[in-house]
């Protein structure tokens, strides 16, 4: 019975709540502030290009393609 009277009692007493801030307590600033070391302005490294000249490229898609793929390009490319 003694936790119901606490409650009863806790329930029946004025308390006073704090106001409600509308508005932060410090204005925002304007200016950016200071970078992260994390972020980093571009890559390490400069990629390379996979393939530089278009011969590679025609011996990459012969050692790819099947036959009929060749066929297929070679029909559609062929110089009259």
């Amino acid at each position: 019975m003694g936790k119901i009277k606490k409650y009863i009692q806790f329930v029946n007493e004025n308390v006073e709540t704090a106001p409600v801030r509308t508005k932060p307590g410090v204005a925002p600033s304007t200016k950016p502030g200071k970078p992260t070391p994390i972020r980093k302005p571009g890559p390490g490294v400069k990629p390379k290009p996979k393939m530089k000249k278009v011969e590679d490229i025609i011996d990459k898609f012969n050692d790819v393609a099947s036959v009929e793929d060749k066929k297929e390009v070679d029909a559609k490319y062929e110089k009259n």
